[in-house]
């Protein structure tokens, strides 16, 4: 698949935190845990690291409701 196992991983909790990030208004801290990053700032640094932008700002940008 030319990705590594933890790479995969990595991307797929990404793709999953930005969906819910757009299409809901949980707190991005319980969006942290739902993805398995209980530490809300690991988070955010893997999400910035993904995406280029902080969940909030990628919030900003891309909620849906």
């Amino acid at each position: 698949m030319g990705e590594s196992p933890q790479g995969f991983l990595l991307h797929y909790r990404m793709a999953r935190a930005a969906q819910l990030l757009t299409e809901s208004r949980l707190p991005i801290s319980t969006i942290s845990t739902m993805v398995s990053y209980p530490n809300q700032l690991h988070f955010s640094r893997a999400f910035k690291n993904v995406y280029g932008i902080s969940p909030r700002d990628y919030r900003a940008k891309h909620l849906a409701l």
